[in-house]
């Protein structure tokens, strides 16, 4: 009976501290999600969108690719290559519309850097249980398929009332550690947002993680207006500036 409640013992103890994701996968998953911010090169984006009526009904769809590149300042559109609603080319519209953006951006980041500027940009922040935040979750071992581990995550009892943070389901793979995919959803809904999920699919390019998908389901609005909305991201193309003398090499 003692060897059996040891060994019982043993296997809870060994279960316990599996729950967690490796630390080494949380830390790829905190550089991953933010690679694209300052990426050094350009990536195209390609974003579909689709807005209805909470029931579904009258739907509204986008489709835009765009090429980008990233900086100091977050990303910026180089060039709008093609954009369509509900079928309609509407390319030009969208070139000045991201013109008047990025114009609007930079005015921010100006007053932002000479302190004119505290607001916030009123977008939803969603807290990941990178390594940054992993202490503030609780984690909860999944079987996994095909290679992967998982684990299901929520706020931990004393973090329950924190801002921002979020549920939801991490993979990554048993032998390379690197994380797959994260589907997160907010303890706590934000203002204007009903219900929302989000979900990023991560890949290697060469010695680079990056978020290459993301799919954002969910419904917002105010009283009595609100909306569905589906939208996906791809992100591909990555390319890295040549270094300093190679044309002249």
């Amino acid at each position: 009976m003692a060897v059996a409640v040891a060994a019982a013992a043993a296997v809870a103890a060994a279960s316990g501290a599996a729950e967690a994701p490796p630390a080494e996968t949380l830390s790829r998953l905190d550089s991953a999600s933010k690679v694209i911010e300052t990426w050094p090169g350009t990536f195209v984006l390609t974003t579909r969108a689709t807005i209805s009526r909470t029931d579904g009904s009258k739907p509204e769809s986008s489709v835009s690719t765009m090429r980008m590149a990233g900086g100091e300042g977050g990303p910026r559109v180089l060039e709008v290559v093609s954009a369509t609603r509900d079928g309609e080319d509407v390319t030009a519209k969208a070139r000045a519309d991201a013109a008047k953006a990025q114009a609007d951006r930079d005015a921010k980041a100006r007053a932002r850097h000479d302190g004119k500027d505290d607001d916030d940009d009123g977008g939803v922040s969603l807290d990941l249980p990178g390594a940054d935040a992993a202490a503030r979750y609780a984690f909860t071992a999944l079987p996994g398929a095909d290679g992967s581990c998982g684990a299901a995550f929520a706020p931990a009892r004393e973090h329950a009332g924190d801002e921002g943070l979020t549920r939801g389901e991490l993979h990554w793979s048993c032998t390379t550690l690197d994380p797959l995919w994260v589907s997160v959803s907010p303890a706590k809904n934000p203002k204007g947002v009903s219900e929302m999920t989000l979900r990023m699919e991560v890949a290697r390019s060469g010695d680079t993680l990056y978020v290459a998908r993301t799919v954002t389901d969910g419904v917002g609005g105010i009283l009595f207006i609100k909306r569905r909305f589906h939208v996906e991201t791809e992100i591909g193309e990555l390319s890295s500036p040549a270094p300093p003398g190679a044309a002249a090499r």
